[in-house]
Order: C-alpha cells, then structure tokens, then sequence
C-alpha cells in the first residue's frame, strides 16, 4: 500500500533501514520505503479493491 509519511517520520524510518539503495534520481521527493514479508491472501484482495 502506498501512502504518504511525514518527513520526519521518514527519516526516523529511514535510520532502522537495513540497507540503503542510491540511485541518480534528479526529481524531488523521490524517496520511498520498501517493506519486505509475506502479503496474506486477505491482505491482497484488499489491495486489489483499491
């Protein structure tokens, strides 16, 4: 699911990452976390809905 996170959310977030990827992305705002696990059969069909 996607959604918005404050910015200092972000970095709080972002400093108990267990790695970092750095590309040369040029646009602003271009940060995103990604959460690794397992998606549940319940937890799929509602993102499908959206």
């Amino acid at each position: 699911m996607i959604e918005p996170l404050e910015r200092f959310a972000f970095y709080e977030r972002a400093g108990s990452a267990a790695f970092v990827v750095a590309t040369g992305e040029q646009a602003l705002y271009a940060n995103i976390i990604l959460k690794k696990g397992v998606v549940t059969p319940e937890e799929a069909g509602r993102f499908a809905a959206q």
